[in-house]
């Protein structure tokens, strides 16, 4: 009995350490207000929609279908244009139209995620120099979503950052990405040649909290279990 109750334990916890935050779709959203994206289906579905807005501060909402999303951050290139992040749990499926609202745009990407729970400990940086970054506080098994704009040259993703605009192209001063898995170290990273002044933002995308919350208490109680028997 107790060999099968620690096979079941190992089982168990295989499986709730295997649950992890993962891409699944970025779309390109270029200069329009709009786009239509298969949100799929299912819990722990976050949708991030990193901005590359105006030079005046207009951009005010972000949808998807009926899911209002949550403005997370926003920093302007000086002199230049503003950056936005909006984030939110979807409860909407299938196909659905993505609105930005507000002025003109530069460069958006719509980027849909499963196994995540709400974005969270939002920040930006800005500077002049040819390496942006932004450290972002998160736990050891989150992703990171961000983004930079610059007024000097095409963006280079750089350590720990994956691209994710343009549909992977990534020709723009204007780049959206993530850390394509757990960050280490926690900073979203950029190259720029020449130097400029930039913008850079992030949040956490965290393991959804369903997932990752009975690990501790049903371990322990199986755990004592084992020992009894």
């Amino acid at each position: 009995m107790k060999r099968w109750l620690l096979i079941f334990v190992m089982l168990f916890s295989a499986h709730f350490a295997n649950a992890a935050v993962a891409l699944i779709s970025a779309t390109d959203m270029g200069s329009s207000n709009t786009a239509d994206v298969n949100t799929t289906s299912g819990s722990n579905r976050v949708m991030v929609v990193n901005i590359g807005g105006d030079v005046s501060d207009n951009t005010t909402a972000v949808s998807v279908g009926s899911d209002s999303l949550t403005f997370m951050v926003k920093r302007q290139v000086s002199g230049n244009r503003w950056h936005y992040q909006y984030c939110g749990i979807l409860t909407v499926t299938g196909t659905q139209t993505v609105t930005i609202t507000g002025g003109s745009l530069a460069l958006s990407t719509a980027q849909l995620y499963s196994g995540a729970g709400a974005c969270k400990n939002a920040t930006s940086a800005t500077g002049n120099s040819g390496a942006p970054s932004v450290s972002i506080t998160a736990a050891s098994d989150s992703w990171l979503a961000g983004g930079v704009g610059n007024d000097a040259a095409a963006a280079v993703a750089g350590a720990n950052t994956t691209c994710r605009s343009q549909g992977g192209v990534c020709t723009s001063s204007i780049q959206q990405d993530d850390s394509n898995g757990v960050a280490s170290p926690i900073s979203l990273n950029w190259t720029i040649a020449p130097s400029g002044n930039w913008a850079a933002y992030g949040s956490e995308l965290p393991v959804a909290v369903s997932a990752a919350a009975p690990i501790p208490s049903i371990l322990k109680l199986l755990m004592g279990m084992v020992q009894w028997w």
